[in-house]
């Protein structure tokens, strides 16, 4: 079998299994089964959280390109809550891709997808709300470390970096200093503060 017939088979097999898994999207409300998810790049409109987001999810950029949803529907909540948070209201919505399907380099193999847009099947909750905790948990659980290492174990509490190490912070401080699913940005700033000579 030749490369070209290898890769149509290959995204062929993706569009299979892509067809039988449930996605979901969080974002603004206002959109109603039958209306496509469109890029950023079509649309103008930006997924960069609002700069009081940013700490909860350091590492929303993604491709302009792209829209982007989930098999993990309580981190697409949490998306939707964000949305809330920057634009009055946060839906939770099913959504169907549009032809092939990628993996979300950002997350583990088998969490998060993306494609050129997506069909919303159904509007499953409006008004997605979450406290602090429930929202960072729902951004953060799979965040890692430049190493890969993950940010926070499933308990949610904050793990060592790499530069962490470096710099002789103990895990016993980390969990005397921070809660569960403590907001990433909050981390990063006492831990400069305490540790304010350190590079």
């Amino acid at each position: 079998m030749g490369k070209a017939q290898a890769r149509k088979r290959e995204r062929r097999e993706q569009r299979e299994a892509s067809a039988e898994r449930t996605y979901w999207h969080g974002g603004p409300a206002g959109l109603a089964p039958g209306s496509r998810l469109l890029s950023p790049a079509v649309t103008g409109h930006t997924s960069i959280p609002a700069p009081e987001l940013a700490a909860l999810a350091p590492f929303d950029v993604g491709r302009r390109n792209r829209v982007y949803f989930t098999v993990d529907r309580q981190m697409a909540r949490g998306h939707a809550a964000a949305a809330g948070i920057r634009a009055g209201r946060g839906a939770l919505y099913r959504v169907r891709p549009d032809g092939d399907v990628e993996h979300d380099p950002d997350f583990p193999p088998g969490i998060s997808w993306c494609a050129r847009s997506a069909l919303i099947l159904a509007v499953d909750e409006l008004d997605v709300t979450m406290t602090d905790q429930q929202l960072s948990q729902a951004l953060n659980r799979y965040n890692t470390w430049d190493n890969g290492s993950p940010m926070y174990d499933d308990a949610g509490r904050v793990q060592l970096s790499p530069q962490m190490r470096g710099l002789g912070i103990r895990q016993h401080t980390l969990d005397a200093l921070f809660p569960a699913w403590a907001d990433y940005g909050a981390v990063v700033t006492e831990l400069a503060r305490r540790f304010p000579d350190r590079p």
